[in-house]
């Protein structure tokens, strides 16, 4: 083997080098290659750059081969003989969404000068996501079914962006993104993943608001439902702020009783509505904020 050739680029960010050799005495060209440069090898003037593209420029006889290879910052991956063994390559995906908020960035409730209730306000923030592409040796739909539109059960580590807390990261879809055959040896994947911050922020956190309540019936004795009212017996324009037991937070609202006259003492509610939680993360003594599954909650830990 013979070096015959050099070239040097200096910039910011990267540097780029290639080297060339006259290879003699084999008749394969990847033998030629590994001969004049190993792959990731470390290159003379800068310990950064490695060896990730080598290449036979051309062939000068049956046994003599010109050999090149780029030297380059970055991870060149693995150079093995097939992409199913590659490490996956990761994307940023950032964007921004736009939604109602009842309540405000410290969580406090969104509401007029006198206490009430407003509308849910629009609020925009950012979408933090990534899409991660790998070859699989086929496209797994039962696999993609089971993790796509579901959230992280456990704490995962993605490699490349770190550990992930649960409930934290979004799986939107697992699909393929080139074309593929039905007798390809490996298709290319795709995963796209979103995360927030903050306690359960995939699922639904509505305050718990409303005009109608429980009561005991004085003639029946059973529970019973009746409408929120003023000590005076005015009903309020507003929705009222609920413990998450279905009584109003301020104990001076009554319940009026079917007959139209009796204002009673609220009770709790007899029946909770099935999966009706309390998020005490985002509760306060003033409003109680319920939690609902908005997503299916899978284990993450081996998806990658």
């Amino acid at each position: 083997m013979r070096f015959t050739g050099r070239s040097l680029l200096k910039q910011s960010n990267n540097w780029l080098a290639r080297e060339s050799w006259d290879v003699v005495g084999t008749p394969d060209p990847g033998i030629a290659i590994e001969t004049a440069c190993s792959f990731d090898a470390v290159h003379v003037d800068n310990q950064n750059m490695k060896a990730g593209k080598r290449w036979v420029q051309s062939q000068k006889g049956p046994l003599s081969w010109i050999v090149a290879a780029e030297f380059s910052f970055g991870d060149h991956g693995l150079c093995s003989l097939g992409p199913l063994t590659e490490p996956y390559i990761i994307l940023p995906d950032i964007g921004r969404q736009s939604f109602p908020s009842n309540t405000d960035q410290n969580n406090n409730a969104i509401t007029n000068s006198a206490g009430d209730l407003l509308p849910a306000q629009p609020l925009t923030a950012p979408t933090l996501g990534l899409r991660v592409r790998r070859y699989e040796p086929f496209y797994n739909l039962q696999r993609a079914l089971n993790y796509s539109d579901g959230c992280n059960s456990d704490q995962f580590t993605l490699g490349g962006a770190g550990i992930v807390g649960p409930g934290q990261c979004y799986c939107e879809y697992i699909q393929p993104f080139t074309e593929y055959t039905a007798t390809a040896p490996w298709v290319g994947i795709e995963y796209r993943f979103v995360f927030e911050g903050g306690t359960n922020p995939f699922d639904l956190h509505p305050i718990d608001v409303g005009r109608w309540g429980w009561y005991t019936d004085a003639t029946t004795g059973q529970p019973t439902k009746g409408q929120i009212v003023a000590p005076d017996g005015t009903q309020p324009d507003f929705d009222v702020p609920l413990d998450g037991t279905g009584k109003p937070i301020d104990s001076q609202y009554k319940i009026l009783a079917k007959d139209g006259t009796t204002l009673s003492t609220p009770i709790a509610n007899p029946s909770l509505p099935p999966g009706l939680i309390i998020e005490q993360a985002y509760s306060t003594a003033k409003q109680k904020t319920l939690f609902y599954a908005g997503k299916r909650r899978v284990p993450f830990s081996g998806i990658l």
